[in-house]
Formats: structure tokens, C-alpha cells, sequence
């Protein structure tokens, strides 16, 4: 009995152990952050309850633990792994994983669909069809730009939707010369 009580805790933390690097490696490889370490540890706390039901769920078929030492496992572990989700899902200033969009304000109308259909050379009055109002409109200095560059900028996402944490946000931006449109942004900020 002893020996499959060890055998258990040692596929069961072998497992958990795999999975949460596994999880991190491939969102460090994706880059879902600026920085590499935030993306692998996002990576890991997205995946720590799916890895650590999935471990304790086979652990527990394959040995059959005493049933004490399996709820022992599954109460002391639990907690560290629900703070590793939510401390490392959404990392500061980084994409959170399960809800991208949580720190992107949209301009009332907007389209992700509609922003990616805008053409180069379209004018001012049929973006303002299409996309509606943007949330800000900069005119740039003429003083500060050089001449081929754009006069004005329509932002139509923003910074501060999260209430609870500051996340990397969508930037989605068209840049206008002379009223037509020469270029469209669409990046993360991580800001």
C-alpha cells in the first residue's frame, strides 16, 4: 500500500509538474507578452487547474492512493495552483490570456471586421461610415511632422477597460493625409 501511496504523489506531481512547463513553454514561444518571462508564466497559469485536474484525475486511476492521502494531495496542492492562475494568467502589462480584450476600450460601433476592410486611399467621410466616431482625433502639428507623414490620427481603442489590474491593451488606429486615408495601426501596447 505504501508503495502505490509513493507512486501516486510521484506521477501526480510528475504530471503537474510537465504539464504547467509544457503550458508555459508554448505561450513563451507564441509571445504572448513583451517579455519572454511573463509569456512563460502567463502560459503556466493559464493551464495550472486543467494540469492539475487532469494529473490528480489519472494519478488516482492508475494507483488507487488510500483515499486520505488523495484528498490530503488535492487539498494542499489546490490553492497554490489557483494562486499560480491568477497571479501568472494576466501578468502586469501583458495580454491576459483568458479574456485578451480586458484592458481595450472600443469606440462606440467599432468593428474589428470593418477596421480590417479599410483600404488605403479612403476617405475621411467613409471611414467615419463605416467605423462610426473614433474615441480620440489628433491633428498633428505641421511644425513637428515631415511632409509625406500624416496630418491626423483617429484612435478607436483606448487604455483602461480593466477595473481590477493594467493589462496590454489593442491598439487600433487610421492615420490620414490630406483626408485620405495612408496607413492603419493595429498593434499591442503593453503600457
Amino acid at each position: 500500500m505504501r508503495d502505490r501511496n509513493n507512486r501516486f504523489m510521484a506521477i501526480f506531481l510528475f504530471l503537474l509538474v510537465s504539464m504547467l512547463l509544457v503550458g508555459g513553454l508554448i505561450a513563451a514561444l507564441i509571445g504572448i507578452s513583451d517579455e519572454i518571462l511573463y509569456s512563460f508564466l502567463s502560459g503556466l497559469g493559464a493551464v495550472a487547474p486543467f494540469a492539475f485536474i487532469i494529473s490528480f484525475i489519472y494519478a488516482c486511476r492508475r494507483e488507487r492512493p488510500a483515499w486520505y492521502l488523495a484528498i490530503l494531495a488535492f487539498m494542499a496542492i489546490l490553492p497554490c495552483v489557483l494562486l499560480v492562475f491568477v497571479v501568472f494568467a494576466a501578468p502586469p502589462e501583458g495580454i491576459f490570456i483568458l479574456y485578451p480584450n480586458i484592458d481595450t476600450r472600443f469606440a462606440p460601433g467599432y468593428s474589428e471586421e470593418t477596421f480590417n476592410n479599410i483600404p488605403i486611399g479612403m476617405s475621411e467621410s467613409e471611414v467615419l461610415n463605416l467605423l462610426r466616431e473614433p474615441l480620440v482625433v489628433a491633428e498633428l502639428n505641421p511644425d513637428w511632422r515631415i511632409k509625406e507623414e500624416p496630418d491626423t490620427v483617429w484612435s478607436y481603442t483606448g487604455d483602461g477597460a480593466s477595473r481590477w489590474g493594467d493589462f496590454a491593451w489593442r491598439g487600433r488606429a487610421v492615420y490620414f493625409r490630406d483626408g485620405k486615408v495612408v496607413r492603419k495601426l493595429a498593434t499591442w501596447h503593453f503600457d
